[in-house]
């Protein structure tokens, strides 16, 4: 045995010449994978070995796998099923769970904590499937709802979303309109919205949840809630940003102008010019070229210290002559 295993690292064509007596010891050909860790499997199984022996041998098995998880493949039934092999098979890559012929959760769990996709070896073998189990799976990897026969049960997908509200949109058309589902998406995060029903997308509950997150959730809200001027300015309140998202229709409303400017009175001018009409905000007066510009005073501010209005004044450069122009011709 050692003569050949010396002239198998020499030449691996010398297993060819193997006695019948040797070729026969399962013992060998263990010591051939552990001494020939990259091909040593392939060697054996493959092209030398006796494929019904090594298949049906555990032991053999177990030092293959170790080496490369595709010799699982060249197994017997009950070889492949071994809780043992099956373990040591997936510790070392997820992929090795094609070719088992049983799965349980201990040992798929260590293969979908590499990869989501091993899900589907899993499933395959328990056609009819069951649930049982699934939660402490999706605890581990929530990926795993990718998989369209996951992605179309309420309670797998209501696991996942808890973990990765982004994952509704694994759902199916009917889950993602189902408002409780995507209710603890939202809650998980604010951007899972963009990934409800459009009924949903118009529910004024929702979208204010989302609201609270990030004001910039406003993208993913329906036309009839981005023309909603209080929507809007609730929305900006929480991130300036939002406001790239309002309705058109409110660029032409005097009313939310003038609510924006005295709200962000700081910043509105910048978005009329940058957004709105081409016209000066009616939230402003056109005060003489260098002097200061103010925001109209709401009814609280109005009670503020003149120390306070002082400091809210607010100074802008120098206007463009031809906006100047622009805007004194303005009726």
């Amino acid at each position: 045995a050692q003569f050949m295993l010396s002239a198998t690292k020499l030449q691996k064509v010398a297993l060819s010449y193997v006695s019948e007596k040797l070729r026969g010891d399962l013992s060998f050909w263990r010591t051939v994978i552990r001494e020939l860790p990259e091909d040593g499997w392939h060697l054996a199984f493959v092209q030398y070995g006796p494929l019904d022996l090594l298949g049906a041998d555990k032991k053999t098995m177990l030092e293959a796998v170790k080496r490369n998880v595709e010799a699982l493949s060249y197994g017997s039934d009950v070889v492949r099923g071994d809780p043992e092999v099956v373990m040591e098979a997936l510790k070392r890559d997820w992929k090795g769970a094609k070719y088992c012929s049983r799965l349980e959760v201990n040992s798929i769990s260590k293969a979908i904590a590499q990869d989501w996709r091993a899900i589907s070896s899993y499933l395959d073998l328990l056609e009819p499937w069951k649930i049982e189990g699934m939660a402490k799976l999706v605890k581990i990897n929530p990926q795993i709802v990718r998989d369209p026969r996951l992605g179309k049960v309420h309670e797998v997908m209501t696991l996942a979303v808890k973990q990765n509200g982004l994952l509704l949109a694994c759902g199916t058309k009917e889950l993602r309109d189902d408002r409780d589902l995507v209710d603890a998406a939202i809650s998980q995060t604010w951007r899972a919205l963009g990934f409800a029903s459009k009924r949903l997308r118009n529910d004024m509950a929702l979208i204010t949840k989302a609201l609270k997150q990030d004001g910039l959730a406003l993208q993913h809200a329906s036309d009839e809630i981005r023309d909603n001027a209080s929507m809007v300015i609730d929305a900006m309140k929480r991130n300036p940003a939002a406001f790239r998202f309002a309705g058109t229709c409110l660029h032409a409303d005097n009313s939310f102008w003038e609510v924006l400017v005295r709200t962000f009175y700081d910043t509105a001018w910048i978005k009329w010019l940058q957004h709105g009409r081409g016209q000066l905000s009616p939230g402003f007066s056109l005060p003489e070229e260098g002097a200061p510009l103010k925001a109209k005073a709401s009814p609280v501010k109005a009670k503020v210290s003149a120390v306070k209005a002082k400091d809210s004044t607010l100074r802008l450069p120098p206007l463009n002559p031809d906006l100047r122009k622009q805007a004194t011709a303005l009726p």
